[in-house]
């Protein structure tokens, strides 16, 4: 009958009004939370936007340490063999005698006041040498030191970058919700 159909009806639109009425209830508190997801993202953005500068630095500190350690290599070289021209020049000093001194390196003459000379300006240049050498080594420590935190950074935006895209599921699924409560409505 008509009433039947009527309270029927006037039942269904209640049942829907509560629908209605608890959808728009959620409504404020999911807006909230995609509010609070963008800012998130935004910031996860900023963050991840030091990825390239980080990389940028690792890569310059690496290139770097290597040039410094095939310094070091190369002055490694060098002051051994300094380190034997010295040797040759003072064994020849105890060698010689004051009639006949020429020198061990070249032939050339050489008085006892010049070797002497010689033999100190060959030290001067292999303490200029192993000074630059370990000024190298602290570098390479501090430069390992400084790659370490950068790599750990790194590690930690590849990790923020699942956040982000956990963060973009969650803001797409609550803009579809949403999308579907206010259709609904």
């Amino acid at each position: 009958t008509q009433r039947s159909r009527m309270e029927q009806e006037q039942a269904t639109l209640q049942s829907q009004a509560r629908v209605i009425a608890e959808s728009a209830a959620q409504v404020a508190p999911m807006e909230q939370r995609l509010a609070e997801i963008e800012n998130e993202i935004q910031s996860l953005h900023q963050r991840l936007e030091q990825r390239a500068t980080l990389e940028a630095q690792d890569a310059a500190l690496q290139e770097e340490r290597a040039q410094r350690h095939a310094e070091n290599e190369r002055l490694r070289q060098e002051m051994k063999q300094l380190k034997e021209r010295i040797l040759r020049l003072q064994a020849a000093d105890l060698n010689q005698q004051e009639t006949e001194e020429t020198c061990p390196l070249c032939g050339q003459p050489l008085s006892a006041a010049d070797r002497a000379r010689l033999v100190s300006e060959l030290e001067a240049q292999g303490t200029q040498m192993g000074d630059r050498h370990r000024a190298n080594q602290a570098w390479i420590a501090q430069c390992d030191e400084q790659r370490a935190q950068i790599q750990a950074e790194l590690k930690s935006l590849r990790q923020k970058e699942e956040e982000l895209r956990q963060h973009q599921r969650q803001m797409d699924a609550l803009h579809d919700r949403l999308g579907q409560m206010r259709a609904a409505q």
